[in-house]
């Protein structure tokens, strides 16, 4: 079994302008959506608490 290959600069781009180039449904998708509308409802509902950022207790010295 042969290491893949390792990725040049341009390969995102490449893919980017294949995908475009063969029809890139997410693009059509994008065209019809208008996603900006949906942006104040989602940052409604996924607002969170500063507090809830993560990462375990602080530990209390004995």
């Amino acid at each position: 079994m042969s290491a893949p290959s390792q990725l040049s600069f341009f390969d995102l781009a490449t893919r980017y302008d294949a995908l475009s180039h063969n029809g890139d449904p997410l693009e059509s998708l994008a065209s019809h959506v208008p996603w900006a509308e949906f942006r104040p409802a989602l940052e409604r509902v996924l607002r969170r608490s500063k507090r809830k950022q993560g990462g375990g207790l602080p530990l209390m010295p004995c």
